[in-house]
């Protein structure tokens, strides 16, 4: 027994020390390389980066006593930036730290898992369009209101290929993103179309469109988180069930940008870039048990454009988008909204 014990205890003390080694090479490749991926560490004016303080000597960081047992993850979409920090739990970890670091893990994650699909709709829209692009609503007048809800949808399939047919011979392509509502108000079937402008839009959609009223506002792209919220305000009242998808987009749109996670020192911190307003946080850290902790920030870029007039000004009445905070139809209702 005691033999035993002996290699157990050589065996456990090897393995420190080997695990010691790879943690001081991680720590020293980490910090010696500029690396684009730490926001701010390499370029701190970088546009977009976040700032994250730390201690980036390895020397420093060993000294002062500095692990590598956070990760870094982010979701960038346009000028719109997710961030979340947290402590990963590691095989040397005791049960009790494990559990801890494990459920701060994972709390953090829930942040940015954009499991929501008006959260999936905002960085999509972040992602693709700007202050010259167009919310269009299609409308159906008494002659031409068709049969069902697939109906429906065929014909705005049917606009959406003139549209692009149209553009084509311009050398232009299109993107949008639609919605096709049925519920609220009178329960009249119409929809809503994000969509590219290029210039010269307002005319032609309306020659386009011969079932109905076309009503267009341009967009504001502080306001896409409120609007990502009225797009999907039927899916969120009544359920998915009313269609197989909340909302659908061109195959040509472009993907909110999503990094490996990183291995950070533990004394990275989250703050905003210089140029960003604060959209959510967590406050600073948020401590799970004695181990684990987290942070979390999303913030959106300041741009000039947000000021500037767009190519193509439409004067047709503008939808409040700024009523759009999350809240249901029944909320809107108790407060006397009409929508």
């Amino acid at each position: 027994m005691k033999k035993a014990g002996r290699r157990c205890r050589r065996r456990l003390t090897a393995f420190g020390g080997k695990y010691e080694k790879l943690r001081k090479l991680q720590a020293s490749v980490l910090y010696t390389q500029p690396r684009e991926s730490l926001r701010g560490v390499s370029d701190p004016s970088g546009p977009g980066r976040l700032a994250a303080h730390g201690a980036y000597h390895p020397a420093a960081a060993l000294a002062a006593g500095a692990g590598m047992s956070k990760v870094l993850r982010e979701i960038r979409a346009g000028r719109l930036g997710y961030a979340v920090l947290y402590t990963a739990p590691s095989i040397a970890d005791a049960p009790k730290a494990r559990g801890e670091r494990c459920r701060a893990t994972s709390e953090a994650r829930q942040k940015i898992n954009l499991r929501k699909s008006w959260q999936q709709l905002e960085v999509t829209l972040f992602a693709n369009f700007c202050r010259d692009d167009f919310l269009v609503t299609l409308t159906y007048d008494p002659s031409h209101l068709p049969a069902d809800r697939a109906a429906a949808v065929g014909r705005l399939r049917k606009f959406l290929a003139r549209v692009r047919a149209a553009r084509r011979k311009r050398g232009q392509e299109i993107l949008y993103i639609y919605v096709t509502e049925d519920k609220h108000g009178d329960g009249r079937v119409h929809h809503h179309l994000v969509v590219n402008g290029t210039g010269r839009d307002l005319d032609e959609l309306r020659a386009l469109w011969p079932d109905g009223f076309v009503y267009a506002q341009n967009l504001r792209p502080r306001e896409f988180g409120y609007l990502a919220r009225y797009l999907t305000k039927e899916a969120r009242e009544y359920g998915k069930q009313i269609a197989k998808k909340t909302w659908v987009p061109s195959r040509n749109l472009k993907r909110p940008e999503q990094p490996r996670a990183e291995t950070v020192p533990d004394l990275m911190t989250l703050t905003l870039p210089p140029n960003a307003d604060p959209l959510e946080s967590s406050g600073g850290e948020v401590r799970v048990g004695e181990y684990g902790t987290y942070s979390y920030i999303k913030y959106l870029l300041r741009d000039p454009e947000d000021y500037r007039l767009p190519r193509e000004i439409s004067t047709d009445p503008e939808e409040d988008l700024t009523r759009w905070h999350g809240e249901g139809r029944r909320a809107k209702m108790a407060q006397g909204l009409n929508f």
